[in-house]
């Protein structure tokens, strides 16, 4: 019985010198990220990858930096002690991250074409525009052969179009893949629609089909907006 005790007794001294020592070989890691301070821990005699960037998508990281000013790159020495990386973020991510959000509602996200409209005998498609009055929808929906103004004039009037904008995006993709609008970015004078394609349950074709997504947004809010550019996740 004293064994047995002797040897429960020697095994729980065991892991709390494991568990110690565990603890002690780990480091913390800050990045700075714009205004941001994410911290992370990691192994001492590791190595830092993008990977370890808490972030939503390693892609946009440029590349990792001593300084504030990026002048001295982090070249995957072993982390010793405690460290502090600079986060630097590609060109888009920047307009991105460094933009204002805007508050946005869906009206509708489904199957279908805003419209088309004939350009030296051939088909043009309408992809994407902030509509500001209704007379640029209306406007908008004879030059493009859509009977979209009587289906939806009880909801985009001119009442609407009084303190509300709508932004129309029509694109391409099969039906088996859903495109999901994340974020609507302001940055300066570019309105960015961050969007990620998800994939649904089911079996479907490969076939690609039109789909229409209508935004709503606070008219001013977006005021200063002149363009659209799409960011695909």
């Amino acid at each position: 019985m004293k064994k047995i005790l002797m040897v429960c007794f020697m095994l729980v001294i065991t892991f709390v010198i494991v568990g110690c020592d565990n603890k002690n070989n780990l480091l913390t890691v800050s990045f700075k990220i714009n205004e941001d301070i994410l911290l992370i821990e990691k192994e001492k005699g590791s190595i830092i990858s993008f990977d370890d960037v808490p972030i939503d998508n390693v892609d946009y990281i440029e590349n990792l930096y001593y300084d504030s000013l990026y002048t001295k790159k982090y070249d995957n020495e072993l982390v010793e002690q405690n460290i502090k990386l600079y986060v630097k973020l590609k060109e888009k991510s920047n307009m991105i991250n460094n933009g204002k959000k805007i508050k946005y509602k869906i009206n509708y996200n489904g199957m279908g074409s805003f419209g088309y409209k004939i350009v030296d005998n051939k088909f043009q498609i309408y992809s994407c525009g902030i509509i500001n009055s209704y007379e640029k929808l209306n406007n908008l929906c004879k030059e493009y052969n859509n009977n979209f103004i009587n289906e939806y004039e009880s909801i985009y009037n001119n009442e609407f179009f009084k303190d509300k904008s709508l932004i129309i995006y029509s694109f391409e993709t099969g039906y088996g893949k859903e495109t999901v609008i994340e974020d609507l970015i302001l940055n300066e004078e570019e309105l960015i629609i961050v969007e990620k394609i998800i994939l649904k349950d089911g079996f479907y074709t490969t076939e690609a089909f039109r789909w229409m997504i209508l935004i709503e947004v606070n008219k001013v809010e977006i005021e200063n907006a002149k363009g659209i550019k799409i960011n695909y996740e």
